[in-house]
């Protein structure tokens, strides 16, 4: 193992704070295996940061693979790390043991939101995702609307900066009606007419619908 490698591997193996930021490291598919690995020995990490690297598709299926095995791990953050929809397809399939998941400035198109959203049906713990600057459309606002309608556990959602129009902007619109746990939905920056905002605003008037966010870990 290569050393930027084992030390990725020692910090995971050894915090045992809860919480670990990776961020910046300019960590790649390679590198994050060591951390995948890791991973399923430590039992005690709940929230891990990886923001701003370059894990990609391949490293995303490592980090899936991972959290297959460790249920602990409750947040997760991998914004801006080059990931399709790939590599959320994957991602997909932790979601049913995460609470916070973080995929914000990434590459993830309709295919991609049509496997979240799917996972999003049967999720019963993942109450924040942020999907702010992908490349999600109408189709995509579509999928996650329909996960919206049946979903009880989801309480914040941010769409923001994607290629959403009215179309998406009223399936959200229809799902809200029937959503009554959802309290924030970020969906600025998007393709958004009047039509389409006059239905987010109408279904849940108590909804909290920001104009724009970029939350990190």
């Amino acid at each position: 193992m290569a050393w930027r490698q084992s030390n990725l591997d020692g910090k995971v193996k050894s915090a045992t704070n809860g919480t670990l930021y990776l961020g910046g490291r300019q960590i790649d598919a390679d590198e994050v295996q060591a951390i995948a690995e890791a991973l399923q020995v430590n039992q005690t990490l709940k929230e891990l940061s990886l923001y701003h690297n370059q894990i990609g598709d391949v490293g995303a299926l490592a980090i899936a693979q991972a959290l297959s095995v460790n249920k602990k791990l409750t947040t997760l953050n991998l914004g801006d790390n080059q990931i399709g929809s790939a590599g959320a397809q994957a991602l997909s399939q932790a979601i049913s043991t995460l609470a916070r998941l973080y995929l914000h400035e990434n590459q993830i198109d309709n295919d991609g939101a049509l496997a979240i959203a799917n996972a999003l049906k049967v999720s019963n713990s993942l109450t924040f995702l942020n999907l702010h600057q992908n490349q999600i459309g109408n189709a995509g606002a579509q999928a996650l609307a329909e996960a919206l309608s049946v979903n009880k556990a989801l309480t914040d959602i941010h769409l923001s900066g994607n290629q959403i129009g009215d179309d998406g902007a009223r399936a959200i619109g229809e799902a809200l009606k029937v959503n009554k746990a959802l309290a924030v939905l970020g969906l600025g920056s998007n393709q958004i007419g009047d039509a389409g905002a006059q239905a987010i605003g109408e279904a849940n008037p108590k909804l909290i619908v920001l104009s724009s966010v970029i939350l990190h870990l």
